[in-house]
């Protein structure tokens, strides 16, 4: 019965200081404006030892909402790392309801790029992912650099979402495969041996 996955991009549609971070960072708020081309720019640093920065919070998901059964949950990091400086790095960190997940070194990717990163058994990540799960969705980030003039560009940070149209029910937040479904005729019990759902003005197939 299994049907083809679909993917929905969430982005997070706000920004917020933690302490005093945007002291540190150039536009900030370009890090969830939904323009992949804008940046928003850490530029402090230097001395002898690394530099951090206050962090600034992504928050408010404004995600496309649907219907269906969660099998992935990835966040989309555009970034780039520049300068002469021996070390810099950008650290990225989902928290869920407030639970702290994994901190991310974007430095394991390299000095520049996009990259998904799966967070779907995160530490702290909903063990059933629901779609009001993502409104509880917060990602902090960070940047290091040890000279002055190096630049942490934050491009864009969002969410991919997989999911499948299977036929699942959610019952006390687990979902349940649906391996039959009937309809009554006539006090006969029949099998629907085809269904669809509609979702965007499209038909889609919910048994294969």
């Amino acid at each position: 019965m299994a049907l083809e996955e679909y993917t929905t991009t969430g982005y997070f549609d706000s920004w917020a200081e933690s302490n005093t971070g945007k002291d540190d960072w150039t536009d900030p708020e370009a890090s969830c404006d939904e323009d992949w081309n804008v940046d928003a720019v850490f530029t402090r640093g230097g001395g002898p030892g690394v530099e951090f920065s206050e962090t600034v919070t992504l928050s408010e998901l404004d995600t496309t909402r649907t219907i269906g059964r969660i099998t992935k949950i990835e966040l989309i990091v555009k970034y780039e790392m520049a300068g002469l400086g021996v070390f810099k790095d950008l650290y990225v960190r989902p928290y869920y309801d407030g639970a702290a997940g994994d901190s991310i070194s974007m430095l394991t990717y390299g000095l520049s790029g996009t990259e998904y990163i799966d967070i779907t058994e995160d530490t702290n990540a909903p063990a059933n992912w629901q779609w009001s799960d993502l409104e509880d969705l917060t990602v902090k980030f960070y940047a290091m650099t040890d000279t002055f003039g190096d630049t942490v560009s934050c491009y864009e940070i969002a969410i991919r979402v997989t999911y499948t149209l299977e036929a699942y029910i959610n019952i006390g937040d687990a979902w349940k495969e649906v391996v039959d479904i009937k309809i009554n005729i006539g006090d006969s019990w029949e099998s629907v041996t085809d269904a669809k759902i509609n979702i965007g003005d499209v038909w889609k197939d919910l048994i294969s």
